[in-house]
């Protein structure tokens, strides 16, 4: 991850990079949930929105209840910066992957259960349409 001074955070590690992301993730999990900011989120998303795949979709849903839970009325953080949108699109780029990940009877729905209504909450759209989403196919 890189940030120059007045630019957002960005990644660096290419697609196959990702393949090798999966040891590193207890320690990643530990950052993004006790070091819950902006800044972390935002370095978390980049580095997931590399390519999203099904093995990290605990890690996300963990790091996001932690986020709630940092920031649990704060639209400039879920709105604002998109860090809703972009968590929502995460999960939703691998439940198209993979459909019976979250499904209704998967330990990581009750999780999902937790996160989307927080977001809908606090106005996130993307999180109404993907609990939608998630009924129409349950």
């Amino acid at each position: 991850m890189s940030q120059a001074l007045g630019r957002p955070a960005k990644a660096y590690l290419l697609a196959p990079g990702i393949d090798r992301l999966m040891p590193f993730l207890p320690s990643l999990q530990t950052l993004a949930v006790e070091g819950s900011s902006h800044f972390v989120a935002n370095v978390t998303l980049n580095l997931l929105e590399v390519s999203p795949r099904s093995p990290h979709v605990p890690f996300l849903l963990t790091a996001a209840i932690a986020w709630t839970a940092a920031f649990p009325n704060a639209t400039d953080f879920w709105i604002d910066y998109a860090i809703g949108r972009r968590v929502c699109g995460l999960i939703e780029a691998t439940r198209r992957a993979e459909p019976a990940l979250l499904a209704v009877n998967q330990p990581l729905r009750e999780d999902l259960n937790r996160l989307l209504p927080a977001l809908i909450r606090l106005g996130v759209a993307e999180a109404a349409r993907l609990e939608h989403a998630l009924a129409e196919n349950d």
